[in-house]
């Protein structure tokens, strides 16, 4: 039988979240999974981990990133469609749960995710229980009660990951075959037109540079409970919604769809 159990909506400030003091498991499902970029660039060794199949919860390509250069980034939504039993020798539809990896974290490197990740000002920490997948792909009774984030800052109108995004969730950790097939048929977004090219280099040399400034500087600016200085905040804030701005009413109509190939 497999978990049941509620997902529960965490609040940021909790100290338990805050100041753990025993090992904590953090569920990575986007571009976190990339061991090289998660885990060796911030200096963590995970204790252990897990490929996790989470109920209640689905991947979503529609957090609103960067047009033309990565469009969509990885999310999470509740589910829309109730799924009984999973098969992972059947073909991943992507419904009814959430497939990751589980890293078991010391206290102090689980405070620091959650620092760099922005849980608090840009994400929504949750808690929910998830079964162990074994390393012959079945969903095992065994669970883990993990904690990770998702965004309301959701785009609604269609958009796709980059290439480079998708491979860095489908490429590492030795996921199930089906799920990597799902994610291989699930369309990025390329910039295929020289307008759409022309694009993709305005942005790389405007607001791109800006956004990956504040992504780098979260950690670093973030106070000892992960909460960022109300006017890093704010100027973040402002330079995103600019940004989209400028692509709503101008930049599509320039250099054309910057969310969908």
């Amino acid at each position: 039988m497999l978990s049941e159990a509620p997902i529960k909506l965490v609040d940021a400030t909790a100290k338990y979240l805050r100041a753990p003091v025993e090992p904590r498991w953090y569920l990575a499902y986007g571009s976190n999974l990339s061991t090289s970029g998660f885990l060796v660039a911030r200096h963590i060794t995970p204790l252990a981990k897990k490929v996790v199949l989470a109920k209640g919860i689905e991947l979503a390509f529609d957090h609103h990133g960067i047009p033309y250069v990565e469009p969509r980034f990885a999310n999470i939504r509740f589910v829309r469609e109730t799924v009984p039993e999973f098969d992972l020798e059947k073909e991943w539809t992507g419904r009814g749960a959430l497939l990751g990896v589980a890293f078991l974290l010391t206290p102090q490197d689980f405070v620091q995710i959650l620092k760099v990740e922005g849980a608090g000002t840009l994400y929504q920490p949750l808690e929910v229980q998830a079964n162990v997948v074994s390393e012959y792909n079945r969903v095992l009774e065994e669970t883990v009660d993990v904690y990770t984030l998702m965004t309301e800052e959701r785009r609604t109108r269609p958009g796709q990951a980059s290439l480079r995004y998708m491979s860095l969730i489908r490429n590492e950790n030795k996921m199930p075959p089906s799920y990597i097939r799902y994610l291989e048929s699930t369309p990025h977004f390329t910039p295929i037109s020289t307008r759409q090219q022309w694009g993709l280099s305005v942005v790389r040399a405007t607001w791109a540079r800006f956004m990956f400034f504040f992504f780098r500087k979260m950690a670093q600016y973030a106070d000892k409970d992960g909460n960022l200085p109300i006017w890093m905040k704010t100027t973040r804030a402002t330079i995103h919604g600019c940004m989209w701005f400028a692509y709503d009413w101008f930049e599509k109509w320039v250099f054309g769809d910057g969310e969908v190939s």
